[in-house]
């Protein structure tokens, strides 16, 4: 069985290595595992989220059982591994590097002979280890505290070629894994080839379509293959990391893009960076249960196909319609085809629940183009409806700064909605840049703060929920009761700052991020549950 893991091995070594050495002190993949010691640490904290402590108490007991001051078979617990592979024009001439921690050298070749495996020393101080039933050549080499091994060519292990492993291995204590692409090593054949094929696939027109529509697709589709062609050719690295962060109890997924200096990619990713947003902007420092914030717009080069499709679109709906309702509408959706048009969303949300309280409020609020235009075939279409639906609205009905306010009754809502926002009025304001609607008992407060709110800078997207909105939320809004219980009990102690889930969209002007975390305290919900 010991034979068959290493003929495996051999294999995945021997699959990227050739008799050329190419350059591995720039790898074009990269892969780094944290170490052994920051993995049971982080074990440690997922057992006691679920009470499982003891557990891995006794797999550590069983590890340090293994371990003397020369690691466990001299392979160093406390620093990272890594693989890297460096590709070249031909794929099965790429040198493939295997680096693990090494805290005694002759400790790890007595493990290579307690396997009854061979390993022969060089004058140039690499190994070259014989493993049965495998044909191809394993070399191996200590360097920089580190067991280096190869397939293949022994060249690739000389100390010129070797990189600054532990700089490149280097992780926060936080990372478990990380895998990187270095996508401007990659040899521009490859590139070609890939691009090649792209390009070949016909791209499909979906059935029933206008040719407003067609149009829309088709350019939809070469934006995406142009987009594509761009991250390969003028892409830098694209790195994803999985990180648990006992102290904070956050746990993460991250990614990130760079484009090459100079290129237009780069230019984009820059021109993304966070910028003051007039409505999203005005959430940042507004507190709340939960809220997130969009800022970002669409290609200028799709907006023409865009307009055609909005005005085709509306034409039909417009024109193949009965209803009656429709005609009253029509105008108002008239109205919002400059704003679709721009291809901007600016837009942002809060959701609050003021303590004490049962009901929550929520306010929404997004950008437009000839807000008091919406407003005027608004009040029109409110005026032509019958009677009855018109004693519903209460149109300027006051002022807060420079929003002006109208109301709609919510009187016969279901009861769900009204046991979470009251049975007060949706309440809509408007300037002539943004609408913001807003709803529950403490709506007009809430208003108030947003309209003197700054804007501020924000990225392209971000939803947050802290951990004591969120016990607000559960403990008032949930209809799960045993949820609700544990969320009020939970609401009793000392609970850890920050947020429960958080997801981001940022440029910081030379990468582009994406961010998920989540707070390990949300296991705490279902450990209560259990007791």
């Amino acid at each position: 069985m010991r034979m068959k893991w290493l003929a495996m091995v051999a294999c995945v070594l021997s699959f990227g290595s050739g008799v050329r050495a190419e350059d591995s002190t720039q790898p074009t993949v990269l892969v780094k595992i944290n170490s052994l010691d920051q993995w049971i640490n982080k074990a440690k904290y997922f057992a006691q989220l679920a009470d499982q402590g003891d557990q891995v108490e006794q797999f550590e007991g069983l590890i340090q059982a293994f371990k003397t001051e020369k690691g466990i078979y001299g392979i160093d617990t406390s620093r990272p591994i890594g693989f890297a592979a460096s590709i070249s024009e031909n794929p099965t001439e790429s040198p493939i590097l295997v680096m693990l921690p090494v805290a005694d050298e002759e400790s790890v070749l007595g493990l290579l002979k307690q396997f009854r495996l061979e390993a022969k020393k060089n004058d140039d101080g690499t190994y070259v280890l014989s493993i049965p039933n495998v044909p191809v050549g394993v070399y191996f080499t200590f360097a920089q505290k580190y067991l280096v091994v190869t397939a293949l060519e022994a060249g690739n292990l000389s100390a010129k070629k070797l990189p600054d492993i532990a700089k490149l291995l280097a992780l926060r204590p936080q990372d478990a894994i990380s895998m990187s692409l270095f996508m401007d090593r990659i040899p521009d054949s490859m590139i070609d080839l890939v691009i090649g094929q792209l390009e070949a696939r016909v791209p499909e027109e979906p059935e029933g379509a206008t040719e407003a529509q067609r149009k829309l697709n088709k350019k939809i589709q070469e934006y995406g293959l142009a987009g594509l062609k761009q991250l390969l050719s003028e892409g830098k690295e694209l790195t994803g990391i999985v990180s648990v962060d006992e102290k904070t109890g956050l746990i993460g997924l991250e990614g990130s893009f760079s484009g090459r200096p100079g290129t237009k990619l780069a230019e984009a990713i820059a021109g993304a960076k966070s910028s003051v947003s007039k409505v999203a902007g005005k959430f940042v420092d507004m507190k709340a249960s939960a809220k997130s914030m969009t800022s970002m717009a669409l290609p200028s080069s799709l907006l023409p196909d865009l307009g055609k499709v909005v005005d085709e679109g509306l034409e039909q709906l417009l024109s193949s319609s009965t209803d009656p309702g429709l005609e009253i509408v029509a105008p108002v959706l008239k109205a919002l085809v400059p704003t679709i048009k721009a291809g901007v969303i600016d837009s942002g949300s809060a959701l609050t629940i003021a303590p004490g309280s049962s009901q929550a409020t929520a306010i929404f609020a997004v950008g437009v183009k000839g807000g008091k235009n919406i407003e005027s075939k608004i009040k029109a279409a409110v005026a032509q409806l019958p009677e009855q639906l018109q004693s519903r609205f209460k149109l300027d009905s006051g002022k807060i700064g420079s929003l002006n306010l109208h109301t709609i009754s919510t009187e016969g809502a279901d009861a769900e909605f009204a046991a979470m926002f009251g049975d007060g009025p949706v309440t809509l304001g408007v300037t002539d840049s943004m609408i913001v609607v807003g709803i529950g008992p403490d709506v007009k407060t809430q208003l108030g703060l947003f309209e003197k709110s700054p804007a501020k800078a924000v990225g392209l997207s971000t939803s947050s929920l802290p951990i004591d909105g969120f016990l607000e939320i559960a403990a008032s809004q949930s209809s799960d009761p045993g949820m609700k219980a544990r969320a009020k009990e939970l609401k009793g102690t000392k609970l850890p700052k920050g947020d429960l889930m958080q997801a981001t969209l940022v440029s910081d002007g030379t990468s582009l991020s994406v961010k998920f975390f989540v707070n390990g305290f949300i296991a705490k919900l279902g450990t209560t549950s259990s007791k």
